[in-house]
């Protein structure tokens, strides 16, 4: 069956009636109609014997023989176009009813598109063993550790930084300002404060990162390295903040040597301020410089604070393992997404091609009907064009008639002077034609019966795709017979790296 429709029906079979028929009687006018009569009647117009005068002139034979050419015309168009429109029906735009489509040989071939989607590859093992081993590895861990609260740990590392960052300019800025009487001005000012306080940052990374985050240090497996790790972070602790609280003090008793003895070589300074911080260690008496030792401290112990937790969790590796875990959990949840848009989109390539034929279907049955109408339009032209012509040659014949009548008289009057034109029976056997309108019939039932079964197929399509999502998460201990595809992918995968962990 095609799936373009041309029917030229249409233009192939038009007439101009009028031109037909005005060409037709163009040389019979009634000034020439009316001169035949007068010349016909006085050549033969005998009233004793009007018998042996013949039974038609040749004026009347050109009347008729105008009618007959119209008659023909349009009788012809009419037949024409309706055995061509029979034609096309019969061969070259035929339909054939459609067989019901076994849901049998539906369901197999989903089966088959399933079996297909379902199929295990490297690259789902892949997720599956990377998901399952993420979470062993993160229950393990929590378990032996025991972490009972989720990992803490900034979505993106943006923040801690910028805070460290800012924390590190506010304090090399303010130092500089308080600096730039003693070194030069203000940038130079804030070239040894950038010092003292990259100093102050690295002391506390020191306390934060490998002070503090191993006094939360837990092992139930191993308990002496667990108390190693909290020995050694006590000991990092106290190292570190003792020396952040000795650099901030040496810090603040540079600024204030550096402001009473006047002293402009930082090295002299320097050594000056030592002495002074080992004679009186808590011996300042400038305002400037206990600013900048509470400063300090502030500034050390917000460091710090940001290196415990800020950028991850506390507790060492457990941030790093929970986004393993987490980003393996993931990657499996857009893999089964993803698996399952397939099988969504599993049947809409036969859905697609079922609603094709339903739009072929559609597309030969309107066209068609178009033309059929365009059919039942052209008869009755075709009557009314013949119908005029008719008139029109009764109405030239009733003036040569009356004419010859009126010279020769009543008893001259020929006797088929009352026979007029009529339409034959040819053209009303056209006219009355109903096969074309029964073959459309029985095709617009076919069509209707087809669309019915595609239209029943893409049902059942529709019906069984979510089953098909559902069997893809069947667990047994939801009381299903098996499990299914990411059930089985997990449980695979579960027993290879049990197996792999007991080997290790």
């Amino acid at each position: 069956m095609g799936t373009s429709i041309t029917i030229p029906i249409q233009t192939t079979y038009a007439v101009d009636a009028d031109k037909e028929i005005e060409e037709a009687y163009e040389a019979l006018d009634e000034r020439t109609l009316k001169a035949r009569a007068i010349e016909d009647a006085e050549e033969n117009g005998i009233p004793e014997g009007y018998n042996q005068i013949p039974t038609e002139s040749h004026t009347e034979s050109e009347i008729k023989n105008a009618y007959d050419q119209t008659h023909r015309k349009f009788t012809d168009s009419l037949k024409g176009a309706i055995q061509d429109f029979k034609t096309l029906t019969q061969e070259q735009f035929y339909i054939e009813l459609k067989n019901d489509i076994a849901e049998e040989d539906i369901k197999l071939k989903l089966d088959n598109d399933y079996r297909a989607i379902t199929a295990t590859d490297e690259e789902s093992n892949s997720i599956a063993k990377e998901f399952v081993e993420s979470s062993i590895d993160l229950r393990k861990f929590r378990s032996r550790h025991e972490r009972e609260l989720a990992a803490k740990y900034p979505r993106h590392k943006i923040w801690p930084i910028a805070i460290l960052i800012l924390l590190f300019a506010i304090e090399a800025t303010i130092n500089g300002i308080v600096f730039k009487d003693l070194s030069g001005g203000l940038i130079g000012g804030i070239l040894v404060a950038a010092g003292f306080a990259a100093m102050n940052v690295l002391l506390a990374f020191m306390t934060g990162y490998f002070g503090w985050r191993n006094l939360i240090f837990r092992d139930i497996v191993n308990k002496t390295r667990e108390y190693l790790r909290k020995l050694l972070g006590f000991v990092i602790t106290v190292v570190g903040m003792s020396l952040g609280l000795l650099w901030n003090l040496a810090v603040a008793h540079y600024r204030e040597v550096a402001t009473n003895n006047r002293v402009e070589d930082l090295l002299n300074t320097g050594q000056v301020a030592f002495k002074h911080l080992l004679d009186n260690p808590f011996g300042i008496t400038e305002l400037e410089a206990l600013a900048l030792l509470l400063f300090g401290i502030i500034v050390f112990i917000l460091v710090a604070k940001d290196f415990y937790n800020g950028m991850d969790d506390p507790f060492p590796k457990y941030g790093e393992t929970a986004r393993r875990q987490e980003e393996a959990e993931s990657t499996w949840i857009e893999y089964k997404k993803y698996k399952e848009e397939l099988v969504a989109d599993m049947g809409e390539e036969l859905k697609k091609e079922y609603e094709n034929k339903i739009e072929e279907n559609r597309t030969v049955l309107n066209e068609f009907k178009k033309t059929l109408d365009w059919l039942k339009i052209h008869k009755d032209d075709m009557l009314r064009a013949l119908t005029a012509s008719l008139k029109e040659a009764n109405k030239k014949l009733a003036i040569y008639r009356d004419e010859y009548t009126t010279i020769v008289g009543q008893n001259g009057r020929r006797k088929h002077f009352n026979i007029e034109m009529s339409i034959d029976d040819e053209f009303n056997n056209i006219y009355n034609e109903t096969e074309s309108e029964e073959k459309v019939s029985k095709l617009e039932e076919i069509v209707e019966k087809n669309i019915a079964i595609y239209e029943r197929a893409i049902k059942y399509i529709d019906k069984q795709i979510p089953t098909y999502i559902e069997k893809m998460h069947y667990r047994k201990q939801d009381g299903h017979n098996e499990d299914g595809y990411f059930e089985k992918l997990l449980k695979r995968n579960d027993v290879i790296s049990k197996t792999g962990s007991e080997d290790e």
